[in-house]
């Protein structure tokens, strides 16, 4: 006899009016209290926020006390006979008649589903508790908050504890309304504003009784399905009615045999199986979804160790296109539980099978009554099931570098071996060229392309083929093939902004006021900083939820537009500080507890320092003493600022500040620190630390109305910029007095004021509204607003070039670099010119771009041309 087992997953979910990044924090240190609570109960609930979404069913799957993991389900003789659910309807502040139609009708709706064998047994009404080991599935409403045990204000609005055994089966779910911290509707045509359906609410969580988890696909909220987990500002009570995904998923669980059928396949990734990929079923030759599930979760080996089987049953007969396509929306691995701790998070455009990204190129899916179709497999990218996979690629962006050349590189694998890699190009819309990419270690393949005039546009594809003669082009041969033009800007400085949604840093070209570029970076770019010599842009890619991090820093040249290197770090960095010098930079890597420590020159790690936080976040904040003697990074769980010696690379000290540190910020001569904290918790409020930085204290902290994100001084350090975020606003502070003196709405409808940044001389303050998508520019003086861009896909970290780019022709550069006079440039010249860099004087002879100075600017442009003639 198998025992009975109460399965360890929690999923909590929460109202807000949005789903922002420190929600899904605060939801996660919620739940793993609720874990120690409700130990082995299988918790799952509805979360309704206001967003864009739709539907995609998705199986309640579990790993079972011997490993092995099963989906859950009634047994097939207790769907037959009748699942029984009982009603507390005393508990509920509405007429037992109201409550039990409710109730009725959300199992009808589940029961009248033609192709699902289903049915429900009413036992009526009685005071009964949620036990969950009574095999009574009780519906009861919690006016305390007791039953449920969430903290007030935590947004729970239902759970349904569902109870199974090892081999899946579900024998006990009791469903429980918070009636503590929201208020519900009974009404039948309308919903009062800020009060929850209750009809909707029972009918998504009897899917969760019924074994379906949430659905992952975003679509129109009219055709919305019942177990998507956000309801709809425009159309709030669509969720009630059971869509074609909703009795998808219900059939997949319990078919009903002579009424519909299926596909099956596989999805790989160039690392193997992918686990979490959203496989979406279409109505042939239209965009109209149909169903849609997770790779992972078919087959004898299911799971992120699995071999990405995916299966979708319960459809129609007809002709369908099957695609694997990004998750959109919030949605996350947040909104699912069991083995669903992470989804696949890197950027995937839809792609059809077999190998196609525009649907007139699909290859149609016939779904026959009783027939499942096998192997409808996907490789991630545009590789076909067998050919090489191309990742990893840095390709040109817009350049003004008319010199060139111009750097390709791509990591090529294949089981079989790579045979060729090539770079086709044509110029100008010329012929097609071929130029060979050469392996440089690591499968990476590369190749460097002559410098064009500016006005020209360089259009090309990369083609790598095996040994066996499987070929794959990047992008897809159904795709235009990419491209790339050398520009020419106005001279006014150049403005670069992390876009983190799109995985990019624009390039605006602040005299025009025009985006010029776009140079791709790795998965949701946040943070940036530039070298005091403005020669590079370091980037952190954090990655979206935890664990989906690929865990670099994009180091971009500012002149060119190119990127130099991905430099590995460790999980999820985040925060930023270069040393006084330049020479390092120094990474907080958010999900695994360290600091890498950048070598500027060389760009590459040169140490990695081990913080010891508390709990699972951090370090985030990061700032170096202008001695670089001393490192500081904020505990955000610990409430602390940690100090760490450079040199021993340990914490020799530790600083307790404002609840929930974010952000560091130092001063010119170090004595003082500053510290940003959110204070998300009950209090209501956060502010601005100030830290004796010689006796590491606590001078002040300075109490504000709000979540304070980044920080950031003028250049002569009498005032303090603070971004509040949840009321997106700027705030300035007096550093003398250590009192706010000005605070300024960042536009009227801004939302999500994050990233802050003050040029040079200090006379601009630039402010970026992350989920608003704008970026505003005040005079530092008035704080009017000098100007406002807009952007698409979430404008985060800033940084600005300050000083022009010269490209001048390399004949003309290499006349002028013949120091020595010998017709050629070589380590005569070297050695005279680095005598010129190091002088207090240097003689203007050395000065190849012509601003004045002998400075790096001028050392980049010898080395362009140094082994050429004269």
């Amino acid at each position: 006899m198998v025992s009975r087992r109460m399965q360890k997953r929690i999923l909590i979910e929460m109202a807000t009016l949005r789903c922002g990044w420190w929600m899904r924090r605060d939801r996660n240190r919620y739940l793993n209290m609720r874990i120690d609570i409700v130990k082995k109960i299988c918790v799952v609930g509805l979360l309704l926020a206001l967003w864009v979404g739709a539907e995609g069913y998705v199986i309640l799957t579990e790993q079972n006390s011997r490993g092995r993991i099963v989906t859950l389900r009634w047994s097939p003789s207790r769907a037959g006979a009748g699942i029984p659910f009982v009603v507390n309807a005393g508990s509920f502040p509405f007429p037992e008649t109201e409550v039990v139609r409710i109730a009725q009708q959300g199992f009808n709706d589940w029961g009248a589903v033609p192709s699902a064998f289903i049915t429900f047994e009413y036992e009526g009404t009685a005071q009964l508790e949620a036990s969950g080991n009574d095999n009574r599935n009780v519906i009861i409403y919690d006016a305390t908050g007791e039953i449920i045990g969430a903290p007030e204000g935590t947004g729970v609005i239902a759970v349904a504890r569902v109870i199974n055994n090892d081999d899946g089966l579900i024998t006990d779910t009791d469903i429980i309304f918070n009636g503590r911290d929201h208020q519900f509707s009974i009404e039948e045509n309308t919903t009062p504003e800020n009060m929850t359906d209750l009809q909707a609410v029972m009918t998504h969580e009897i899917g969760h009784l019924l074994g379906l988890d949430h659905s992952p696909w975003v679509g129109e909220p009219e055709l919305r399905a019942t177990m998507f987990p956000y309801t709809s500002g425009s159309a709030p009570r669509a969720e009630r009615s059971l869509e074609v995904d909703d009795r998808a998923g219900i059939t997949a669980i319990y078919p009903v045999e002579g009424l519909t059928g299926g596909v099956r396949g596989q999805v790989l990734s160039a690392d193997g199986p992918a686990f979490g990929v959203h496989v979406v079923a279409y109505q042939a030759g239209t965009d109209v979804f149909v169903a849609s599930v997770l790779s992972g979760t078919a087959g004898e080996q299911k799971g992120p160790n699995g071999d990405g089987r995916y299966e979708i049953l319960g459809l129609p007969p007809g002709d369908y296109h099957i695609a694997i396509e990004q998750h959109h929306g919030a949605i996350s691995a947040d909104n699912f539980g069991g083995i669903f701790q992470t989804l696949y998070e890197e950027r995937l455009d839809r792609e059809y099978y077999k190998n196609a990204f525009v649907q007139d190129n699909a290859q149609i899916i016939r779904v026959e009554i009783d027939r499942v179709i096998e192997n409808v497999d996907f490789a991630i990218g545009p590789s076909a099931p067998g050919a090489p996979f191309i990742r990893e690629t840095i390709f040109p962006a817009n350049t003004p570098d008319p010199n060139g050349p111009y750097r390709f590189s791509a990591r090529v694998t294949d089981n079989t071996g790579v045979a060729t890699v090539e770079l086709r190009y044509r110029i100008n819309g010329g012929g097609e060229q071929v130029l060979p990419m050469i392996p440089t270690g690591n499968d990476i393949f590369a190749a460097e392309l002559d410098g064009q005039s500016v006005g020209s546009r360089v259009e090309y594809r990369v083609i790598a083929r095996d040994d066996d003669g499987n070929e794959t082009p990047s992008p897809a041969s159904d795709l235009p093939r990419l491209q790339f033009d050398v520009i020419s800007l106005s001279g006014s400085p150049v403005l670069f902004v992390a876009l983190r949604d799109a995985d990019v840093v624009a390039v605006i070209d602040m005299g025009t006021g025009e985006e010029v570029a776009h140079i791709p970076t790795g998965v949701v770019p946040l943070s940036v900083l530039m070298t005091p010599d403005q020669r590079y842009l370091f980037v952190a890619n954090t990655g979206g939820s935890v664990g989906t991090s690929e865990n670099r820093v994009t180091v971009i040249e500012t002149a060119t537009h190119q990127v130099a290197a991905n430099i590995e770090v460790d999980t999820a960095p985040l925060d930023l500080a270069l040393s006084a010098d330049g020479q390092l930079l120094y990474v907080t890597n958010s999900e695994s507890r360290s600091i890498s420590v950048i070598d500027v020159a060389s760009l590459t790690v040169r140490s990695r320092i081990r913080v010891p936080i508390g709990g699972d976040r951090g370090p985030y904040g990061v700032a170096i003493h202008p001695d670089g003697k001393r490192l500081y990074v904020t505990d955000i769980n610990g409430n602390q600022v940690l100090v760490i010696d450079t040199a021993r690379r340990a914490t020799i000290g530790r600083i307790d500040v404002i609840e929930e540190p974010r952000s560091l910020v130092i001063s010119a001569d170090g004595k003082r620190l500053y510290v940003s904290g959110g204070d998300f918790g009950d209090d209501g409020g956060g502010g601005v630390a100030v830290i004796d930085t010689d006796a590491e204290s606590v001078v002040t902290t300075i109490r504000m109305d709000g979540g304070i994100f980044r920080l950031a001084l003028s250049p002569d350090g009498s005032r303090l910029y603070a971004t509040d975020r949840l009321n997106a606003q700027l705030i300035v502070v007096d550093v003398a007095q250590n009192r706010i003196v000005n605070t300024v709405k960042v536009l009227p409808e801004g939302e999500e004021t994050r990233s802050l940044f003050v040029s040079r001389d200090g006379s601009q303050v630039y402010v970026a509204n992350q989920n608003s998508n704008e970026l505003v520019i005040f005079d530092a003086e008035s704080f009017q607003i000098l100007r406002t861009l807009s952007f698409e896909n979430m404008p985060r970290g800033m940084a600005l070039r300050s000083q022009p780019a010269v490209f001048l022709p390399l004949k003309e550069i290499a006349g002028k670099a013949d120091f020595d006079g010998s017709g050629k440039i070589d380590f005569g010249d070297f050695l005279l010119f680095v005598a010129a860099f190091s002088a207090e004087s240097p003689d203007a002879r050395f000065d190849l771009n012509g601003d004045g100075q002998v400075n790096f600017g001028d050392f980049i442009l010898f080395t362009s041309v140094f082994g050429r003639t004269a």
